[in-house]
């Protein structure tokens, strides 16, 4: 048997998966997610191998299929996140993702370089007014 859809917290009782009173709608989480104009950052955590990058990749695909623009982002070292999205996107710089007309480009940042460069602009004398 198919499972309904996950239906946000907010809009659904845990306990008896009723409507609750105030509730905007039946949205999912990710229809939810798509019709807000407001967000602008989603950030996915949580412990090794219970699928971050897998639902970062869809859930990018997906805001992107809803007219989002989108920058899927991973800092993970494994640098998995261009094996989902069957890419190369290493090199810490936005790639567009190939085979779409959807605006979404997907980026892995190299650690070591991003350490580098925040320690040459902490250790850097410009005050925050010049630094612009």
């Amino acid at each position: 048997a198919l499972h309904p859809p996950v239906t946000s917290p907010v809009a659904m009782c845990p306990a008896t998966g009723e409507k609750v009173s105030g509730a905007a709608s039946d949205q999912t989480i990710v229809e939810e997610l798509a019709a807000s104009p407001q967000r602008k950052y989603f950030m996915v955590s949580g412990k090794g191998g219970v699928g971050k990058t897998s639902l970062s990749a869809s859930l990018g695909v997906k805001l992107a299929m809803e007219g989002h623009r989108v920058l899927v982002v991973s800092t993970d070292p494994a640098h998995s996140l261009g094996d989902s999205l069957d890419q190369d996107i290493s090199g810490g710089k936005p790639v567009p993702l190939e085979g779409t007309d959807l605006e979404i480009w997907g980026m892995e940042i190299d650690i070591e370089a991003a350490k580098k460069e925040f320690q040459a602009v902490a250790s850097s004398p410009k005050t925050k007014e010049e630094a612009g």
